[in-house]
């Protein structure tokens, strides 16, 4: 019987990784609360009051450290979405700086830089409904991500 339940703590420590935040937490609730009456029982003497009252406080205190620690990871989660936004619209300001910067430079040179590229495309000669559009070339600009 007792290598059953050694084999079973083990094989829950295993899976424990694999578990989700709820059963994380309900463990977590069970650990403190075992450990909040086995203190409490040694403290009182095996004073049953004493003993529910430890795996009280010790299950309160995990609920207040896991809204805690919850708390922690939303605002950081919020931060860095801010982060990545920001990011996102300076990256898209810079190259637009960038676009504009540079379009005074003559049409007929491609422009490079670290961020943008411009490829060529030569068009031909063409004829639309009867209008004849001469051949030209035209960039296609590219933002280097």
């Amino acid at each position: 019987m007792r290598r059953i339940a050694n084999v079973l703590v083990i094989l829950s420590a295993l899976l424990a990784g694999c578990t989700s935040t709820q059963m994380v937490h309900t463990t977590e609730d069970a650990v403190a609360g075992t450990a909040g009456a086995l203190v409490g029982a040694k403290l009182s003497n095996n004073n049953p009051y004493w003993t529910a009252g430890g795996a009280v406080a010790a299950i309160g205190a995990t609920a207040l450290m896991q809204n805690v620690q919850e708390s922690s990871d939303k605002k950081q989660l919020a931060l860095a979405y801010e982060r990545g936004q920001s990011q996102a619209a300076q990256r898209d300001f810079e190259a637009i700086q960038d676009v504009q910067r540079h379009s005074v430079a003559s049409a007929t040179e491609p422009f490079t830089s670290p961020d943008l590229t411009k490829i060529p495309i030569e068009l031909p000669e063409r004829t639309v409904n009867g209008v004849t559009i001469k051949a030209t070339t035209e960039y296609v600009t590219l933002h280097d991500q």
